[in-house]
């Protein structure tokens, strides 16, 4: 995982990137993008961290085998 330091600076990227942008939709997906490294950067600057663990019975069971 990136640091805090290291996520705002990917804001400020994604920030320039969508000022230069002249598609609406994508100049709004960068701030959106933008807005999101920030929370992020809040987050690791605060030491919290987030659990995206998927509960057991929806997790990825890996490869299936088929009976022919």
């Amino acid at each position: 995982m990136p640091s805090s330091v290291e996520c705002r600076a990917k804001a400020a990227d994604l920030s320039a990137m969508a000022i230069k942008e002249r598609d609406p939709k994508v100049r709004a997906q960068l701030e959106q993008l933008a807005a999101d490294y920030l929370r992020l950067a809040e987050h690791k600057a605060a030491g919290l961290t987030m659990d995206i663990s998927l509960p057991e019975s929806e997790a990825d069971p890996g490869p299936q085998e088929t009976k022919h």
